[in-house]
């Protein structure tokens, strides 16, 4: 019985039922190729003519207005780069300090920095803040693109480690900050900060920070060439006699390495746009500071504010949000499947954000008359 099942289709026998069973029975890899063929096509179909995705540093930005911005409106602070730019709203000192500095106008931040960033590549997940995708399971990410009035980039300290060339750096570099260039009216670049073997391995920094020094002259080239802010912290760093540790691992910062980048970024923002790049160098002098009660209320207000929007720009259960699984039974309601649940309940954050803000100004406002900050030297 098995044996006529299984029974090649000859020229005088070969209906579609022989051939699905000879295909299913006898000849598996075949069948396994016929699906992977079909499935290239399919995607190759949707593919074609279709623009290339937007590089990933730019998605969630909305192109900037050429209307003058509201100066009496609080302006948009959007921060790139890697781990390190990425970890700044776990500690929200720069935040803190431009919050109580002018709680008239609290500044409002948005985080869009994410682990492992370089120049030459920012992975974002499938259909992330992309339009016009593929019908039918395949709905565009309607979240709310970012009008950024300043964007500030904070790139090279990961590409050192990279085996490409300097020119090649210089190179992704520029076109990624030209990328950036439409997305706000202005553009601060930071320099990475050197090398560091806190933990005694033996790591060779002297080789390290060499080629770390040639992206850091890279980046203020760039910045003086196209006329753009700098925050030179590398050489700051680098100009400093004391061996002062900034980092936990050699490449990370630590809290203490976070306030002392902040309160360097601080001056450069609260400086304001110049008609011609001016070049902040970092103090070399390490602040031992313990924020005041009022200041401290302001920076909780931020961390709860930052940890709202980390669930609204990068949301759990992606693939159900607006990724590949957006037609299983769970991402749609189970009363009415024609309505997906999960972006309402992303969009339900974008609410309690906007609270916060109005709770950091508040907190600001009661800060601003006391210290903002206690000297606490040790």
């Amino acid at each position: 019985m098995m044996g006529a099942f299984c029974t090649p289709p000859s020229k005088h026998n070969f209906p579609a039922v022989t051939i699905c069973r000879f295909l299913f029975c006898c000849c598996p890899a075949l069948l396994m190729r016929v699906v992977l063929v079909m499935g290239a096509l399919a995607t190759f179909s949707q593919t074609v003519g279709a623009d290339e995705p937007p590089t990933g540093a730019v998605r969630g930005l909305l192109p900037r207005s050429d209307e003058p911005r509201n100066r009496e409106s609080p302006p948009m602070i959007v921060i790139l780069g890697g781990t390190n730019a990425h970890e700044m709203q776990r500690h929200g000192y720069l935040e803190t300090q431009l919050a109580v500095a002018a709680p008239e106008a609290v500044p409002r931040f948005r985080n869009l920095a994410w682990q492992a960033d370089t120049v030459y590549r920012q992975q974002r997940p499938r259909n992330f803040f992309l339009d016009g995708l593929a019908a039918p399971n395949q709905d565009p990410d309607h979240r709310g693109r970012i009008p950024a009035d300043t964007i500030v980039l904070w790139m090279g300290q990961s590409e050192a480690l990279d085996a490409r060339s300097s020119d090649a750096f210089a190179t992704a570099y520029g076109q990624l900050v030209e990328k950036l260039r439409p997305f706000a009216h202005r553009l601060v670049l930071v320099t990475p900060v050197p090398f560091e073997d806190p933990l005694k391995i033996g790591v060779d920094l002297e080789k390290r920070n060499e080629r770390l020094a040639q992206h850091a002259q890279i980046i203020r080239s760039i910045a003086r060439e196209k006329h753009l802010d700098l925050v030179d912290l590398n050489g700051a760093a680098s100009r400093e006699k004391e061996n002062k540790m900034r980092t936990r691992d050699g490449v990370h910062l630590s809290a203490d390495g976070h306030w002392w980048v902040a309160e360097e970024l601080a001056k450069r923002l609260q400086q304001g746009e110049q008609a011609e790049p001016q070049v902040l160098v970092a103090e070399p002098a390490w602040p031992k500071v313990q924020l005041s009660e009022g200041a401290e209320q302001v920076r909780q207000k931020i961390l709860t504010k930052n940890q709202l929007w980390m669930r609204y720009w990068r949301p759990t259960n992606w693939a159900f949000l607006y990724g590949n699984r957006q037609f299983v039974e769970s991402s749609r309601d189970h009363v009415n499947y024609k309505v997906r649940w999960f972006p309402a309940a992303v969009e339900s954050i974008a609410s309690p954000i906007n609270q916060a803000e109005v709770e950091i100004q508040a907190a600001a406002k009661a800060a601003n008359a006391a210290n903002k900050v206690n000297p606490n030297p040790e």
